[in-house]
């Protein structure tokens, strides 16, 4: 008769060792994991205050005529000077980037045609609409009002 063979170790020994194994294996990596999202944690409020550091000078403003920035009272014949807007987007002054263009209409109920300049030697209402080319306010447009009256208070 030929002799048999078998295991020593019972099933149960077998099971064991390999909850032993899967066990070390899950701490290891249960580590790993608490350390790769603790870095990500860490880099990403790096990068949020960071950020907010870098942009939060960012604007798109228009600059102050007298008291009032939107909107300006002239008489006829006044001297109207072009204050402009500012821009700074992403740290960088980029205020020589932005556009504008006049538009008159004589009284409020006209329709707004588009004009070359503010003429104060004639009485109506006129807008300067400001606009630029820059990734992060190109979709803003900025608008002063600037009224020419006589020197009574009609247009």
């Amino acid at each position: 008769m030929a002799k048999q063979s078998y295991d020593k170790t019972s099933p149960q020994k077998s099971e064991n060792k390999t909850i032993k194994s899967a066990s070390k294996a899950i701490k290891k990596t249960n580590g790993r994991v608490i350390i790769y999202a603790l870095c990500f944690i860490i880099f990403a409020l790096a990068g949020y205050f960071g950020a907010s550091a870098l942009f939060s000078k960012d604007k798109f403003v228009l600059n102050a005529y007298g008291d009032n920035a939107q909107t300006v009272t002239l008489n006829v014949g006044d001297n109207y000077e072009e204050m402009g807007a500012t821009l700074i987007s992403f740290g960088k002054d980029k205020s020589s980037q932005v556009n504008v263009i006049y538009y008159f209409r004589e009284t409020e109920y006209d329709n707004a045609v588009e004009v070359a300049k503010i003429d104060t030697n004639v009485a109506g209402i006129y807008y300067a609409q400001y606009t630029n080319n820059d990734f992060k306010y190109k979709s803003g447009k900025l608008i002063r009002t600037v009224i020419i009256e006589y020197a009574g208070g009609d247009l």
